[in-house]
């Protein structure tokens, strides 16, 4: 079975990549992303704030997208190809910042007992503007000389449990969902109109747009199709192929639920991303997991995903 699915919605990318995830284990799948939700989709697998990798977890510093890591058990603070305009930087075992000849940038300054001030880098984490002196010791815990870390970190720790640590691993699954999915799954560039999927020679059995925009929405069913996403959606019509779309919107404007109504009235299916409690959804998993299992039920996908009625 050969299915296509388009992810148009730039609120809504991690959803629709952990569906083509589940597609791609059951059926033969051709993915596309549009250009909005690609933006979306690569700021997520940048990293800009905090990141897990080999077991470490870390803040990137916005300056010169480069990063500072920790070590695993959160003891001692580990700075790796942490750079600046004056150069390549290395801080290891928390007691050191150098550059290349081992000696302290003109940035850092040392001010002993495991203290340094950051004068040059107003973007970093761990800096406010007025370039406040930052202490780095081997506890469990990374602190101002004031015991304050800005706003972001709460008493001036980083905890095993905190919101970083969450972040990073959402940050880390939609990293390992990518790459599998360009292992096994043909991806499309979304404005290659001249890919498979935009002829119904091709034999895509069904199509899927989620999430959809309501500007995919507007064009699918005005028949404009200048992108491969929306090429996908009328080839799915002509060929009265299954079509869902996973419209992300709240709430639908009355020329929204007209081209949706409009649409449904020619065969396709209006499937948004709305959650059934009956499935007793215990973690944002469980909830996106139901929504999954939905739209997998609509391309005939069989799968034990969510708990069903009854």
């Amino acid at each position: 079975m050969k299915i296509f699915l388009g992810i148009s919605g730039a609120s809504g990318v991690n959803l629709g990549l952990k569906l083509a995830c589940e597609i791609a284990k059951r059926s033969e799948l051709h993915l596309c992303v549009s250009k909005n939700a690609m933006n979306v989709l690569e700021k997520e697998l940048n990293f800009t704030d905090i990141f897990y990798k080999d077991g470490a977890t870390g803040l990137k510093f916005n300056t010169n997208q480069n990063s500072a890591k920790f070590d695993e058990n959160h003891e001692d603070a580990k700075f790796v190809n942490f750079s600046s305009d004056q150069g390549e930087l290395d801080f290891e075992c928390g007691d050191k910042l150098q550059n290349g000849n081992g000696k302290f940038a003109d940035n850092a300054q040392d001010l002993g007992g495991n203290v340094i001030k950051i004068d040059a880098l107003d973007n970093c984490a761990l800096d406010d503007a007025d370039g406040e002196i930052c202490k780095f010791d081997s506890s469990e815990k990374n602190e101002r000389q004031d015991a304050k870390i800005l706003d972001k970190f709460e008493s001036g720790k980083f905890q095993n449990k905190s919101e970083f640590d969450k972040n990073s691993a959402q940050k880390d699954d939609i990293y390992q969902i990518w790459q599998d999915l360009q292992k096994y799954a043909a991806i499309h560039d979304d404005s290659d109109l001249a890919a498979a999927p935009s002829s119904g020679s091709f034999g895509i059995d069904a199509t899927i747009v989620a999430p959809c925009s309501i500007n995919t929405l507007a064009k699918i069913h005005a028949g404009f199709a200048d992108t491969l996403i929306t090429r996908a959606a009328a080839v799915a019509l002509k060929e009265q192929k299954r079509l869902i779309l996973g419209v992300r919107e709240m709430p639908f404007s009355t020329l929204a639920l007209e081209h949706a109504a409009k649409l449904s009235a020619l065969g396709a299916v209006i499937a948004p991303p709305v959650l059934g409690y009956y499935s007793g959804q215990n973690s944002l998993e469980d909830m996106e997991n139901f929504i999954i299992g939905k739209w997998l039920d609509l391309l005939g996908l069989e799968h034990q995903i969510y708990k069903r009625w009854g």
